[in-house]
C-alpha cells in the first residue's frame, strides 16, 4: 500500500515542480473535452538521483495508471469519497521511464464530457490527494518537502460551443510563508526550476478563433489552436494571468 501511495505523491511532486509543463485541451463539437498535461521530467530525475531520493526506482516503467485504480487498491473508499472517485475516473498517468538513461516522460490525460465533468475531476483530485496525505506519513513528508500544490490555483473551465473561459483565481487560504515563498528561499534546488520553468498551453478549437482575451497568443496555421506561453514566474507568485477568453467562429 505505501509503495502506491508514494508512488502517487511522487507522481503529483514531479509534476508541480517541472521545468517546462506542456497542456493540451481539446473542446469538441459534443461539448466534450480532452486533456493532457506532459512533461519531460528527466532533469528532476537526475536531480532526485544526485540528491540519493532514488525516485526512478519508484515510478513504474512504461505504465499507464488510472488514479481511481491505485485509490481503490490503497485507501478504504468511505460513502463520502465515492463522488469523488466517480470524478476522477477518467484521468490516466501514463509513464516512460529509462532508467539507464535517466530519461522519464509522464503525462496526465482523460476525457471528460463536458467541461463541468473537468471542473469535478480537479477538485476531486486535490480532495484525494489531501487524503492520501492524511493516512501516509511518507508521502506527507514528501508532499511537505517537494510539492508546490498549496500554492496552486483554482482553475474552472466553462465551453459552450463557441466561446471557452478559463478563470483562475489565487487560493486567498494559502499564506505566502507556507508555499512557493519559503521554497525559493536558501538553497532549495526545486526554487530553481520553479524561477526558470514555463508552461506552455494549446486550446484546441473545432472551429476557427475569433477573438482572444490574451494578447500574447499565437495561432495555427489553421487557426483553430491558440497557444500560450507563460513563464516561470506564474509558478512563484499566485497570478489571474492563467485567465482567458477565447470566441470561436459559430
Amino acid at each position: 500500500m505505501k509503495r502506491y501511495l508514494s508512488t502517487l505523491l511522487l507522481l503529483i511532486t514531479v509534476f508541480f515542480n517541472s521545468c517546462a509543463i506542456y497542456e493540451n485541451i481539446y473542446f469538441q463539437e459534443d461539448g466534450s473535452v480532452k486533456y493532457d498535461m506532459s512533461i519531460d521530467a528527466s532533469e528532476i530525475l537526475s536531480m532526485t538521483s544526485d540528491m540519493n531520493m532514488n525516485m526512478a526506482d519508484k515510478i513504474p516503467t512504461d505504465s499507464v495508471i488510472y488514479l481511481s485504480d491505485i485509490l481503490k487498491d490503497t485507501l478504504n473508499i468511505t460513502d463520502d469519497m465515492k463522488e469523488d472517485m466517480i470524478n476522477i475516473a477518467p484521468l490516466a498517468i501514463r509513464m516512460q521511464n529509462d532508467v539507464a538513461n535517466k530519461k522519464l516522460g509522464i503525462s496526465l490525460s482523460g476525457t471528460f464530457k463536458d467541461a463541468e465533468a473537468f471542473n469535478k475531476a480537479f477538485v476531486s483530485m486535490k480532495k484525494l490527494e489531501d487524503k492520501i496525505k492524511s493516512k501516509d506519513d511518507e508521502a506527507q513528508s514528501l508532499s511537505q518537502n517537494l510539492s508546490i500544490d498549496k500554492l496552486y490555483n483554482l482553475t474552472s473551465l466553462t465551453w459552450d460551443g463557441s466561446v471557452m473561459t478559463r478563470t483562475v483565481e489565487p487560493n486567498k487560504d494559502i499564506e505566502p510563508e507556507n508555499g512557493v515563498d519559503s521554497l525559493l528561499k536558501g538553497n532549495n534546488p526545486f526554487g530553481m526550476f520553479l524561477e526558470k520553468g514555463k508552461m506552455v498551453v494549446k486550446y484546441h478549437f473545432p472551429k476557427k478563433i475569433e477573438k482572444i482575451s490574451n494578447q500574447d497568443a499565437v495561432f495555427s496555421q489553421d487557426g483553430k489552436t491558440a497557444i500560450i506561453e507563460y513563464s516561470g514566474s506564474v509558478f512563484t507568485k499566485p497570478t489571474t494571468e492563467f485567465s482567458v477568453e477565447i470566441t470561436t467562429e459559430k
